[in-house]
């Protein structure tokens, strides 16, 4: 019963136009227009780690990746995870459990850059630093295997 009110509420909004605006239905039934944020969501989005990706590369094209590397218990390390190719210039948000301005300077984030026929590069950054600057900007100048 549920789930039918839940579709009859988005198709009304369609209905009446409301497929220009982002909406949230919540669990009460009720709809709110997300371009009003609450209080609370405003707090929430100021301290966020919304953070801006500025990495390049020559060539160009290479496949980028980054890991976390941790030196407290309470951030765990991670495997490399895939980013894009470069060049990358984006907004993410820094989703790391645990890491908080406390244990910041403990934390880095290793950028891993790899292209065939090319000595893959890493670079670390602090994470106190990229939570303070909102932001990673690099460029790796790759160099080809020799064989």
């Amino acid at each position: 019963m549920k789930i039918k009110y839940f579709i009859f509420i988005a198709a009304i909004g369609l209905f009446f136009g409301c497929s220009n605006r982002a909406l949230i239905i919540s669990q009460k039934g009720g709809e709110r227009d997300l371009s009003k944020k609450t209080e609370s969501e405003k707090a929430e989005k100021s301290n966020n780690n919304e953070i801006k990706l500025l990495i390049e590369s020559e060539p160009k094209d290479a496949r980028v990746f980054w890991k976390v590397v941790s030196s407290t218990d309470e951030v765990s390390n991670t495997g490399e995870l895939y980013l894009g190719k470069t060049p990358i210039k984006e907004n993410k948000i820094l989703d790391i459990k645990g890491l908080s301005e406390n244990n910041a300077a403990n934390v880095n984030i290793e950028l891993i850059i790899k292209l065939p026929d090319h000595k893959e590069e890493k670079k670390r950054f602090v994470a106190k630093q990229i939570m303070e600057t909102k932001e990673i900007s690099a460029f790796f100048d790759l160099k080809k295997k020799e064989d």
